[in-house]
């Protein structure tokens, strides 16, 4: 039998954000991931999990 085994992986980079109050960084920081100008290199792992789907 074959399962599908779901591997996943939490990863942590930081990242400086210069902004006038914490809510704006946050802000900024969300557009430029989803503008591919913050890319997540394999970093700091901090968790990995294992499921089946």
């Amino acid at each position: 039998m074959i399962y599908n085994v779901a591997v996943e992986e939490l990863v942590c980079d930081v990242f400086k954000i210069e902004a006038d109050s914490p809510e704006e960084a946050l802000e900024k920081a969300q557009k430029m991931y989803y503008n591919e100008e913050i890319i997540l290199e394999p970093g700091e792992l901090l968790d990995v999990q294992f499921s089946i789907e």
